[in-house]
This record gives structure tokens, sequence and C-alpha cells, in this order.
């Protein structure tokens, strides 16, 4: 056999292997994106009314693989046969405005106006970040407190899903 034979299937073997070694990654999801969620809820008690204040603080805690734009973050709370969905604050981009002080430009966030060039948070590999909302639910109630965040790996087409839950009881 030639050498310039037996080099071309050891850069076909060398090929085929390295593609092999991608499909396992991808099979046993070392390339998916990773996320972790904690939920919790307090609840506190409305002085002269018969409801209840639940708060739900969810945190998120991103991994070392790739960077996640957060496109939808909701809660769902169920209570006698009743269901209550709410976003939580702060998961998407706020515009801003520009100001000029002399020379130098300020830049001002405006809360009434989500980004148009760039709507979405990227959340990247190491970062955390808390986000919460409040729900008021009858005094007598147990809650059961759902979460689901959506997101899409930066540059991917897939969206992924993300969740987790709580319980909160009558005080």
């Amino acid at each position: 056999m030639e050498i310039s034979t037996v080099k071309d299937v050891a850069q076909v073997v060398a090929l085929l292997s390295t593609g092999a070694y991608f499909l396992y990654k991808l099979f046993v999801g070392q390339l998916i994106v990773n996320l972790s969620l904690a939920a919790s809820c307090h609840r506190s008690s409305i002085e002269g009314k018969n409801e209840d204040v639940v708060i739900v603080d969810i945190l998120l805690k991103k991994g070392d693989r790739g960077t996640i734009e957060l496109h939808d973050a909701q809660i769902k709370a169920t209570f006698n046969g009743k269901a209550i969905m709410q976003p939580l604050l702060g998961i998407d981009r706020r515009s801003f405005t520009t100001e000029s002080l002399s020379d130098k430009e300020i830049k001002k966030i405006n809360w009434e106006k989500r980004s148009e060039k760039s709507p979405f948070l990227n959340f990247s590999p190491g970062e955390e970040s808390n986000f919460s909302c409040r729900i008021i639910v009858p005094k007598n109630e147990t809650c059961d407190i759902e979460f689901i965040l959506l997101g899409k790996r930066k540059g991917h087409q897939k969206v992924s899903q993300w969740r987790a839950s709580c319980i909160s009881v009558p005080i």
C-alpha cells in the first residue's frame, strides 16, 4: 500500500472518529444548554381581607455551557379549581434614551418601553439572578405554583423549557 493511500485512510478514520465523538456528546446531552432553577414562596396575610399575598421567587443559575436568550417566564397558581397566570418581573430588556451632558452621553433606562433592537436578556455561563412576582389568593386555600421558563440558546432556533414548582399552604 502506498503512503498516500495510508494517509488518506487515516484522514477518513480521523474525520469519522471526530464526527462520532460529537454525535456521542450530542446524544448524552453534553452540548445542551444547562440551567438550574429554584422556586420558593412566601405567604403573608392581608389585614382586614379574606386574602393572602404570595410572593414567588425564582432563582436562575446558568451552567457552564452556552448563552440563553430568555423569552418568557411565568407562574401558574392553582387553587380551588381556579388558575392565575402571572409573568415574572424583569425578564426582558428595557429600552433606553440618551441625554447629553457637556461632551458626554448618558444612557437612561426607559421603563415604559421594551428594547426593539435587543428585546431578550442574555443569560451567560456562570450568571445567577432572581426573578419574582406576587399573586393574591384566598386566605384558606392551598395554592399549587408552577413556573415555566422559555429560552433559546443564542444563535439557535430550538426553544427550550425549564420548570420548577412549589406549594403555598394557608398560614
